[in-house]
């Protein structure tokens, strides 16, 4: 993956495209600079107006993108930054920057995890505590961050392994690029040395500690596979762990499964303040979201823990407008905004619990914290539980097209969000994470044959538009119901059978009706379930 290049600044009057303006310099690494589309061979190492010398470490990013990192054994000016462009033929070129973990330090513990009951996630366990697709395949998360404990024993044994590789051999065994990522890798070395940091074992605790092992805490997930990626603390490092993740699906698949690994989703709750997705120098990270999607991934990203619009103020990676990225704010344990936290009705889909969140630390604890970076592994670790329903229509869907069953799972976290005052005009979905509504929202892929119980039904409204009769009702289950109508007598004026396709919100109409004025009487079936409403036909 490294190699090294001794590259002559060539002092012209070559202008190249950087923008270093809206960056904050204490944020700029100034020894390591990434460019895109680069032309080696144009690089004049003979020039006679070559003025000075730099030895450079290159580092190939993302081969999709054709995105490298350099890094060199001192600063650079803005100066040389313009001539390095040149020399390597190509005006992307720009100062890696470090990114912030959006986490917010709090020193309180607390003894329990309300926000599973916000969630609703017990009722979802009920089907599925997640691990494994219907088919036996496992589920993959992948967990980006400064420092992992991969060995807390809460943890440890959701922790991903890579069959492909053989430990301590030094050799790339399941040729992806790295030598022993036996589990997952360190962004800069390129080996598993993971570093434990508390920040990166809360995140993937919240996401998948073990579950039901009589210790600690459980997960969203009781039983995942959890890839770690640590060390990533700069914007070149952010692109090269999905990067590591896009080459690990792509080996999963290339080799139908016997290498890589499954992932399904990723998680980052790291970021960049007061910047835009639609800058040029953040355009590459935007674009891993897009390059994951086509391979049926969703990523999943924390906004600010800042309270201002990033609409307006900007902010990386909610700006990125690729549809396969879910960018999440913070809620309490009630659901309500965390005034700590950005917002954005164009860029910010939904909230999650982010205050108070007791989970993994570091040396084998348990602590509680607050911020985005708790928001973000809930509705991660809520997708991945998506992914282990126990039916084989959407085992099916995923094998036919991934890119379309990672939509429905989107779709599905969307359409199950709980509606909120508070973050109706501050997020674009309007509510927080309801795991439970999100799994109601997965019968329509299984053909209603997921077993959720007795449906929950009410009648929002029913009136008469014309001779026609409107029923607005919610339901938490599909499948096979009954309208009845009656008069104030008790006499049954209409029966009619219906199919209910999703769902939430529906409306049926019973036409052609024929009422004098007076009292009547619906009545809605559903197996095991029922409710009536009463209504005043003029």
């Amino acid at each position: 993956m490294r190699y090294r290049l001794r590259l002559y600044f060539i002092f012209t009057s070559f202008v190249a495209f950087v923008c270093t303006t809206s960056i904050h310099a204490q944020e700029l690494i100034r020894n390591r600079i990434i460019f895109q589309n680069a032309d080696f061979n144009a690089l004049n190492i003979n020039s006679s107006r070559s003025k000075s010398i730099a030895e450079g470490s290159i580092e190939h990013l993302c081969d999709d993108l054709q995105l490298y990192v350099m890094e060199f054994d001192h600063n650079l000016s803005d100066a040389e930054l313009l001539e390095m462009g040149r020399a390597l033929n190509t005006k992307h070129v720009f100062f890696d920057r470090k990114v912030k973990q959006r986490n917010v330090p709090n020193d309180e513990k607390f003894d329990s995890s309300t926000y599973l009951s916000l969630l609703e996630i017990p009722k979802v366990w009920d089907l599925t505590t997640g691990g494994k697709m219907f088919d036996g395949q496992d589920i993959v998360a992948v967990v980006m961050d400064e420092g992992i404990e991969i060995h807390h024993p809460d943890l440890s044994k959701n922790i991903f392994v890579n069959r492909g590789e053989i430990p301590g051999d030094f050799i790339d065994n399941d040729g992806n690029g790295f030598i022993d990522d036996v589990s997952g890798f360190n962004a800069r070395t390129n080996l598993s040395n993971h570093f434990s940091h508390k920040h990166g074992t809360w995140v993937s605790g919240i996401l998948g500690a073990v579950g039901n092992n009589k210790i600690g805490v459980s997960g969203i997930n009781w039983n995942i596979k959890i890839l770690p990626i640590t060390a990533v603390g700069t914007v070149s490092t952010v692109i090269k762990a999905y990067d590591y993740a896009l080459r690990m699906k792509k080996l999963y698949l290339q080799s139908n499964g016997a290498l890589g690994a499954n992932i399904v989703v990723t998680n980052y709750s790291g970021g960049l303040e007061n910047a835009f997705g639609s800058d040029p120098e953040y355009k590459p990270w935007c674009d891993m979201f897009d390059l994951l999607g086509a391979q049926g991934i969703l990523s999943v990203g924390a906004t600010t823990n800042r309270g201002y619009d990033v609409d307006s103020l900007g902010d990386m990676p909610s700006t990125c407008t690729s549809e396969f990225l879910i960018t999440v704010t913070s809620t309490n344990d009630k659901g309500l905004f965390t005034r700590s936290a950005g917002f954005g009705i164009e860029n910010v889909d939904l909230g999650a619990p982010g205050e108070n969140v007791f989970n993994l630390k570091d040396g084998g604890s348990y602590f509680s914290d607050i911020g985005t970076s708790a928001s973000t592994p809930m509705v991660a670790g809520t997708i991945a539980l998506m992914y282990a329903v126990p039916c084989q229509s959407f085992v099916d869907l995923v094998k036919a097209d991934m890119v379309q069953a990672s939509r429905f799972v989107r779709d599905a976290v969307f359409d199950g969000v709980v509606k909120t005052k508070s973050l109706e005009s501050r997020t674009k979905y309007g509510g927080y994470l309801n795991a439970y509504n999100t799994l109601l929202q997965m019968q329509e892929a299984c053909g209603g044959t997921l077993p959720l119980g007795a449906a929950k039904l009410s009648i929002d409204r029913v009136f008469m538009n014309g001779n026609n009769l409107e029923i607005s009702f919610n339901t938490t289950k599909i499948g096979n119901y009954a309208v009845a109508l009656y008069d104030a007598a008790g006499k049954k004026l209409r029966f009619e059978k219906l199919n209910v396709l999703e769902g939430g919100d529906n409306l049926y109409m019973v036409k052609d009706l024929q009422l004098p004025q007076g009292v009547y009487f619906v009545n809605l079936v559903a197996e095991n379930s029922s409710v009536s409403s009463a209504f005043y036909a003029r």
